[in-house]
């Protein structure tokens, strides 16, 4: 095969995996909280990285009631410094000392999550007691189709939400402690309403987890939020996300892995 004809066989392969995954299946996208595009702070608007759509937080109050900043995660934990999921010194922080949400979503572009995609992200909350939560959500719109939470009404350990029937709902206890140190999470969707969750807490083993979304069936998912309810007053209990993606399904990965050495032994060859 000739270096022509090599090219057309790995667009035609790209095409191939493209049209696998739908055809508008979201935009791969990364961002952290490091992009200079924070360098004036985190406000409604922002938009770092590439691939999602920008920021709107809501409800704005005045601190220390709702607060979104740029700091670093190290700043929370009963006995801060703690372990942290920072770039540079750098997340997105979320404080909230009232019993009320405050949020930050973004919506992915290009369309809907395919079969196959990733959503990874680094979360690292404070302590979380009596009514409060904090939460990572991936919704069709506003509708949330999955809720991963730490949740102290269910006890200190994580919890994902799961749909049984219906609009039966249930919180499936993952029994990974609540940590200030940071995990990290990788949400991938296995099926129109299936999903699978590897966690791995910060210097731990993964846990790995599968489940049915809750919501319509089929509603996709376009949109990520981070929510904290009341987590406490105080650097100690707020909550940070960081390093946030959205990746191909690994046979895509795979391919492109498979076709890089072939382009760059035919280049040599021809030169």
């Amino acid at each position: 095969m000739n270096n022509r004809g090599l090219m057309v066989w790995t667009l035609f392969a790209c095409a191939s995996v493209g049209a696998a995954r739908g055809a508008r299946a979201a935009n791969l996208a990364s961002d952290n909280a490091a992009d200079p595009a924070y360098n004036a702070g985190w406000t409604t608007g922002a938009n770092g990285g590439s691939g999602f759509g920008a920021w709107s937080l809501s409800p704005v109050g005045s601190p220390p009631q709702f607060s979104y900043y740029i700091g670093s995660s190290a700043s929370n934990g009963a006995a801060p410094p703690s372990g942290n999921v920072d770039a540079s010194g750098k997340s997105w922080g979320l404080s909230n000392s009232i019993a009320d949400a405050c949020d930050a979503t973004r919506t992915f572009t290009g369309g809907s999550l395919s079969v196959g995609q990733h959503v990874l992200v680094d979360m690292d909350n404070g302590p979380v007691a009596g009514a409060a939560f904090v939460e990572l959500a991936l919704r069709s719109g506003k509708n949330d189709r999955l809720e991963w939470l730490a949740n102290a009404s269910t006890g200190q350990t994580y919890v994902f939400s799961n749909q049984q029937s219906p609009g039966i709902i249930s919180q499936v206890n993952t029994a990974i402690p609540f940590t200030s140190n940071g995990l990290h999470l990788d949400f991938s969707l296995t099926g129109a309403d299936t999903f699978a969750v590897d966690a791995t807490p910060a210097g731990g083993t993964t846990h790995h987890f599968t489940g049915t979304l809750e919501g319509t069936s089929a509603a996709g998912i376009d949109t990520v939020e981070f929510l904290n309810y009341a987590a406490g007053t105080g650097p100690s209990h707020d909550l940070f996300f960081n390093n946030l993606a959205v990746t191909p399904e690994p046979a895509g990965l795979a391919l492109l892995a498979l076709i890089a050495p072939l382009l760059v032994r035919r280049r040599r060859a021809v030169g």
